[in-house]
């Protein structure tokens, strides 16, 4: 099969149909150089499948329509099995189409030939649904819509994931085992009752990590004059506050935990435990992530068919290896992927900054493309003035922001969220209005 795009700055558009069904070769029409670019990208995409795919160029003024309809006719005139894709690419290029289309078809007409087999489709992406243009009744789609990871929908915009062992701030492991699953969930249980309580204890547990030199010990043990100076200048939290500790403990997060005017000393549960909880704002982050994971139809299908978190970006897709070199960077907290719809999820368990807006809008227009989803979840914004500015603003950026969940005319916050409810928030992201 021959493919044939017009090709489009969103990536997600010149790729669809090759992950529909692997082609033999694909044709890129328009700016070769750019087209060039783009192709090198989603041939690693492909190829990281298994799938060896040639991608060709055709050149042509994208401002001139016989210029394009007359590379469309050699096209046609070299491969007998060119199947064209309409989803993305200039007005002028789908006009050109057309006209090549009637073209052929009154040729056969007055010639009498063999109807040559000209397929023409275009996607949905929105919706993972694919129109017949050409309305002979068949399509490239006959199994499975296509989808994207999380890790492909980053490469085909220029970025690269940047993992555990490549740098220092790195998209770390998880391993999601049922053990873990239920920790997630015992933190969140303890931090949802007092989202800005949980963040200083969070903090000055973090702070006697970095003060015992951030090792992968479960049992630290700290002078207090030092912990004390360290957590005094950074304006935190000195004491533990006894209910979080406590509340901890019993559910097992914590080993043991002991304090008085000599050391304080702390043993967790275990690596993945002790990440979280010297971290703020993972608890949310991690609730949303493990939600997101198990998210599904009744039919057992899931929501979602790739979900990350603590998303590492590199932009430009390529990791600096001089001592020197500087990379440009960002997080983005939760990433999820349906079919090929990217969320782009920012969650914020306490103070946010409008900075937080812009971005999250950058990045997520940047990776994600037209049909991304951008989306805040805030457990603790106000009545207030600044509070309001906020929301407006993120109605005027596009950004879904989450507080929590109306419904039957009452609304509640998301730290009071039952297990379901913010179930159903998380499902529901993906098809949320721009």
């Amino acid at each position: 099969m021959t493919l044939v795009e017009f090709f489009d700055k969103d990536a997600a558009e010149n790729i669809c149909s090759s992950l529909t069904k692997v082609p033999e070769r694909v044709i890129l029409i328009g700016d070769k150089k750019i087209a060039a670019k783009h192709a090198k990208r989603y041939e690693a995409v492909l190829r990281a499948r298994g799938f060896a795919v040639e991608f060709l160029f055709r050149p042509v003024n994208k401002n001139h329509l016989p210029t394009i309809v007359d590379a469309l006719l050699e096209i046609i005139s070299t491969y007998d099995d060119c199947v064209f894709d309409l989803t993305g690419g200039e007005d002028l290029y789908l006009v050109a189409m057309g006209v090549v289309f009637e073209k052929q078809r009154t040729q056969e007409k007055q010639e009498k030939q063999k109807k040559q087999n000209i397929q023409m489709h275009r996607f949905n992406i929105s919706n993972n649904t694919i129109t017949d243009v050409d309305q002979d009744g068949q399509t490239i789609l006959t199994e499975e819509a296509p989808n994207l990871t999380v890790e492909e929908i980053i490469r085909i915009y220029g970025g690269k994931i940047v993992c555990e062992g490549e740098a220092r701030n790195a998209t770390k492991h998880w391993d999601m085992n049922e053990d873990f699953k239920q920790d997630i969930q015992d933190m969140w249980d303890v931090c949802k009752y007092d989202p800005g309580l949980w963040n200083a204890q969070i903090s000055f547990l973090a702070a006697v990590v970095r003060l015992a030199g951030e090792t992968d010990d479960l049992k630290i043990t700290v002078p207090m004059s030092c912990l004390k100076d360290m957590v005094c200048s950074k304006d935190g939290v000195f004491m533990p506050n006894s209910r979080v500790m406590k509340e901890l403990s019993l559910y097992g997060l914590l080993e043991s935990y002991a304090c008085n005017d000599e050391v304080f000393s702390v043993t967790f549960k275990n690596l993945q435990v002790k990440r979280c909880l010297t971290v703020e704002g993972q608890a949310l982050e991690m609730i949303v992530f493990l939600t997101a994971l198990e998210a599904a139809e009744e039919d057992g299908t899931k929501i979602y068919n790739d979900v990350m978190n603590g998303v590492c970006i590199d932009w430009d897709g390529e990791l600096g290896t001089e001592q020197n070199s500087v990379d440009t960077e960002n997080e983005i907290d939760v990433i999820m992927m349906h079919g090929m719809v990217p969320v782009f999820v920012s969650c914020k368990n306490g103070a946010v900054d409008k900075n937080e807006l812009y971005k999250l809008n950058a990045v997520a227009t940047r990776f994600g493309g037209k049909y991304v989803k951008k989306v805040l979840i805030a457990t603790s914004l106000d009545n207030s003035e600044s509070a309001d500015y906020f929301r407006q603003r993120a109605i005027d950026m596009n950004i879904h922001l989450v507080e929590g969940e109306k419904k039957n005319n009452v609304f509640t916050p998301f730290a009071e969220l039952n297990k379901d409810a913010i179930d159903r928030v998380i499902r529901s992201l993906w098809s949320t209005s721009n």
